[in-house]
């Protein structure tokens, strides 16, 4: 690792490999959250390309924003036969032996506790070169194995490109059984002598196979415009079979690993916007192929992305429903799940609360065919409501309203403790996971009629709401989801679907007015005001009403985790807080998934 100084927040170690050597090792370096940041429980793995190292490019300055800024838990390796990894002998480093290093680090994360004690979830694999096509095939090659987000860097989409370009400088390569390049290995560049075997392993592939990939993951592909060692017809290869899931970013004047192709004069480098590579004398890109990285990784843009990607659920039905006066108001079902199948659409349904629903948005409601709503408001929260209630329109429709919280959390819903509650989750979401901890175990359990009316009532279409429709509902919708086998970094994302929707209600000032009407309608409220004036600002309060309503696929993972690490599994969790057994939870998915092919 000569020239390369571990950051304070990094550790370098090895992994053994799964050979009969027990010699053999991968050499890493992890990147951790910083406590002052706050701490997910996403985790990403980078890989470098052939002769490079865990150091190379941009997988250094990505490492430390990823880790850094947003939390996330980063680890970057040499693949054997390179950097400070374990050497393979005669035979040279093939795909399959790319395939092993890689899995050995995946499973290492997944079995890895963040600061917090909470389980990592490998979210996004980064390669370059040939890294891109150890990320595609390791996929490929592992799809129980659910990846958010695969990152593409400067690939090779045909490999027999790669014999053809080695021929032009090594005419004898097949003659002589090999060709040397300059690798990075143990501190320094040396030739490295890479066997044929090893460029022919490589050489077969053509990686149109890109398509067998589940499109619920996404890609980021980033090529530099005068790439040289691949062809550019490479990168639209890639962008074409991997169509809608795809972003593209084109460095301009980036080489093969982002460096600039013309000198910049050394009389121009101090006043240069753009870093420069001293030692070669040209711009260097990597700075900025980081940050597109880490910006496409970012939790709002995969937000955006899942969004857009699934506004509708197959091609005719829309996932959101147009009901006047109902917001957040969508179809839980068409997910993907575990077993191949799919979450039957047109069955269960979550929202926000339905106080305020119109006559128009009535005869949109009894289209649907709803004939059970269940209603996760506390008491307090129904008294605060509008006076449109559902008993306008229930009996008509013949619709059953059940109220399944019978009894007020009062250190959630008391003025003072509401604003102190604000005032904490202006600064930290980690906040917004304790409140969701508590609400597991204290108020979720009240929620098992629906469980069983799913599972008693395979025919009856329900909704399930709250005030907003995200916390409460979002728990209820979560755990549903993910008995059913969904991906749990799919269930997140379904999570977040509602910060689309809460912007929307909540994104003028009335709406924050009328709730900081409802916090100081407490007397105890207004003697805290008294006693504490710092507190009472207005756009104090208002913060902390926009972090309340706010939306985070990352409470949702934490949430997941947490249940994960103090019952074992979500089953566990509902055959302790709600009696619900294994077999209930099998009927309830023999009710509630299809074969795909219905869609």
């Amino acid at each position: 690792m000569s020239g390369y100084k571990l950051q304070d927040n990094e550790v370098q170690f090895q992994l053994n490999t799964p050979t009969k050597d027990s010699k053999t090792f991968i050499s890493c370096i992890l990147s951790k959250p910083e406590k002052s940041s706050p701490i997910t429980n996403r985790a990403a793995i980078l890989m470098h390309g052939i002769g490079a190292h865990k150091n190379s490019c941009y997988m250094s300055k990505l490492a430390r924003k990823l880790s850094k800024e947003q939390g996330i838990y980063v680890i970057r390796f040499d693949f054997r036969n390179c950097g400070d990894s374990s050497k393979t002998g005669s035979k040279g480093r093939t795909l399959n032996d790319d395939i092993d290093d890689l899995s050995v680090v995946y499973e290492w994360l997944n079995n890895f506790e963040n600061i917090n004690g909470g389980k990592l979830f490998v979210d996004t694999l980064v390669g370059h070169s040939r890294g891109v096509v150890d990320v595609l095939n390791w996929q490929l090659h592992n799809k129980d194995k659910f990846i958010s987000n695969l990152g593409l860097c400067a690939g090779r989409f045909i490999g027999s490109g790669l014999l053809e370009s080695i021929k032009v400088k090594n005419p004898d390569v097949e003659k002589t059984g090999g060709h040397y390049i300059k690798g990075f290995q143990d501190g320094c560049y040396k030739d490295v002598w890479v066997p044929l075997e090893e460029t022919l392993s490589l050489s077969e592939l053509y990686m149109d196979t890109v398509k067998e990939i589940t499109k619920d993951t996404d890609t980021l592909t980033v090529y530099g415009s005068r790439e040289t060692v691949i062809p550019i017809t490479d990168c639209a290869n890639y962008v074409n079979n991997l169509k809608d899931r795809n972003t593209l970013i084109l460095i301009p004047d980036g080489d093969h690993c982002y460096k600039g192709v013309d000198k910049i004069p050394e009389s121009e480098w101090e006043n240069s916007t753009i870093p420069i590579d001293k030692k070669l004398g040209v711009c260097d890109y990597n700075y900025q192929v980081a940050d597109e990285i880490a910006k496409w990784m970012s939790e709002d843009s995969m937000n955006k992305r899942f969004y857009e990607k699934n506004l509708m659920i197959g091609e005719f039905t829309p996932r959101w429903k147009k009901i006047e006066g109902v917001g957040n108001f969508r179809d839980l079902g068409g997910w993907k799940c575990k077993s191949g199948e799919r979450v039957k659409i047109g069955k269960v349904f979550r929202s926000g609360k339905l106080s305020n629903i119109t006559e128009d948005g009535i005869k949109e409601l009894k289209k649907l065919g709803i004939k059970k709503v269940f209603d996760l408001r506390l008491p307090i929260e129904q008294k605060m409501s509008d006076k449109t209630e559902e008993s306008n329109w229930t009996i008509e429709s013949d619709v059953e309203v059940i109220k399944l919280i019978e009894k007020d959390d009062m250190e959630s819903f008391d003025g003072v403790n509401m604003l102190l509650n604000l005032i904490k989750l202006s600064f930290d979401w980690n906040n917004t996971v304790d409140k969701y901890k508590s609400t597991l175990e204290n108020t979720i359990p009240q929620t098992k009629e629906i469980f069983y009316t799913l599972r008693d009532e395979p025919n009856t279409k329900i909704l399930i709401h709250c005030g907003g429709g995200k916390d409460r509902t979002g728990l209820v919708s979560m755990i549903l989801l993910l008995i059913l086998g969904v991906e749990p970094l799919i269930v997140v994302q379904e999570y977040a679907l509602s910060q689309q929707s809460i912007k929307e209600i909540n994104n003028t000032r009335n709406k924050s007015e009328k709730l900081i009407d409802f916090i100081e309608s407490s007397t105890t409220t207004v003697e805290f005001i008294e006693k504490n004036k710092p507190y009472d600002s207005w756009q104090y309060k208002v913060e902390g009403i926009d972090a309340l309503s706010d939306v985070h696929s990352n409470v949702c993972l934490s949430t997941i985790s947490y249940l994960i690490k103090e019952y074992g599994s979500i089953e566990n969790y509902l055959q302790v807080k709600m009696g619900i057994t294994q077999e209930d939870i099998s009927i309830i998915r023999a009710n509630l998934l299809q074969e795909e092919s219905v869609l």
